[in-house]
């Protein structure tokens, strides 16, 4: 056989095998059984199980989705999540009852439908969140500083909202809060439609100054000291939120008749049952436990006008934390006094809330 003709037959085979080649079923490379060391790929061609945890640029899920990237499956209790693809039905993500979704640090999410969280869904400082849809929340929504979260429908919240210094809240819609919102200084919020909430929408700057005040009739019966002047008195929102703590700075007292008694005020946590006005002040053990502190008015604290009197002291520093968001406040009185008919003595209590 000439050369010639053995080079023609060699080519000639060569180009039947490439052929079959071509021709022949692509082989499916069965899945890995378990994960591959850490920092390597496997390669997967079909369905992606809970045993894998590294996936290649493309496998099936058992839902029939398309994992488009490599992933972390770590953990997997349940089915894989899958995004909506293009053109594909509406696909939303939703988390078991209890979970947390937690967003560290620099985060980045984008999310084109819906998301259901049952639990707390807590964003860490320089988080950017956009949902282009509806997001509905059973627990607590915390945005920490600087945390921007944009969302272009619904906002459903059975719980509470707390956004911190530098917040940034953009919402297209509708926001439903059962609960409470706690907007703190530097927090921008732009709602387009609506926003319903049953509960308390606190806006007040950090640190926050509020006046609780309160005022009574004497009686016109003999105080003796060590009574009890005045009824035990609830003054509500001492705390911008519940379990929040607040300083008192100063406290005035207004006398109509110009006594000018020496005066305990007596702070509590939770109210308490003393035997009542006129009557020895007479807490038991469990709620002197509950007292937050005790200020005192003297004589040289009041000033007296020809028929009336006022007292102030300032710069006390008196902390304080209560259980719910209400201040519990007593008098005492240390100085044996008579008061006429119709009188008014009249407290206010300066507090900086935290």
């Amino acid at each position: 056989m000439s050369r010639l003709r053995i080079v023609l037959l060699g080519v000639a085979m060569g180009i039947s095998c490439l052929a079959q080649v071509v021709s022949a079923a692509p082989t499916n490379v069965v899945p890995a059984t378990s994960a591959p060391a850490r920092g390597g790929f496997a390669i997967l061609v079909g369905d992606v199980n809970g045993a894998q945890i590294y996936v290649p640029f493309s496998a099936t899920t058992t839902a029939g989705g398309r994992i488009a990237l490599p992933i972390v499956i770590d953990g997997q209790t349940s089915a894989i999540s899958v995004m909506q693809g293009a053109g594909g039905p509406a696909v939303s993500v939703t988390t078991l009852a209890g979970s947390v979704m937690t967003l560290l640090q620099g985060s980045v999410v984008s999310i084109d439908h819906t998301v259901t969280v049952t639990g707390t869904v807590a964003l860490a400082a320089g988080t950017f969140v956009s949902i282009n849809h509806t997001l509905t929340v059973t627990g607590t929504v915390a945005l920490a500083q600087d945390t921007v979260v944009s969302i272009d429908h619904t906002v459903t919240v059975t719980g509470t909202v707390e956004l911190a210094a530098g917040t940034v809240v953009s919402i297209d819609h509708t926001v439903t809060v059962t609960g409470s919102v706690g907007l703190v200084a530097g927090t921008v919020v732009s709602i387009d439609h609506t926003l319903t909430v049953t509960g308390t929408v606190n806006t007040q700057e950090v640190p926050n100054l509020k006046v609780l005040e309160f005022s009574f009739t004497p009686l016109t019966a003999l105080y003796q000291s060590g009574d009890l002047f005045g009824p035990v008195t609830e003054l509500v929102n001492a705390a911008r939120l519940s379990g929040d703590g607040f300083m008192i700075h100063s406290i005035s007292f207004t006398d109509s008749e110009g006594n000018n008694p020496d005066i305990t005020l007596v702070l509590s946590d939770q109210t308490f049952t003393v035997t009542g006005d006129g009557t020895p002040f007479d807490p038991d053990d469990t709620e002197v436990q509950q007292f937050i502190g005790q200020i005192k008015i003297v004589g040289v604290d009041w000033e007296a006008y020809s028929v009336n009197g006022q007292a102030s002291k300032g710069n006390l520093g008196q902390l304080g934390i209560v259980d719910a968001t209400s201040l519990f406040v007593a008098l005492i009185i240390n100085t044996n006094t008579t008061f006429a008919a119709s009188q008014t003595f009249r407290v206010r209590i300066y507090v900086i809330q935290e």
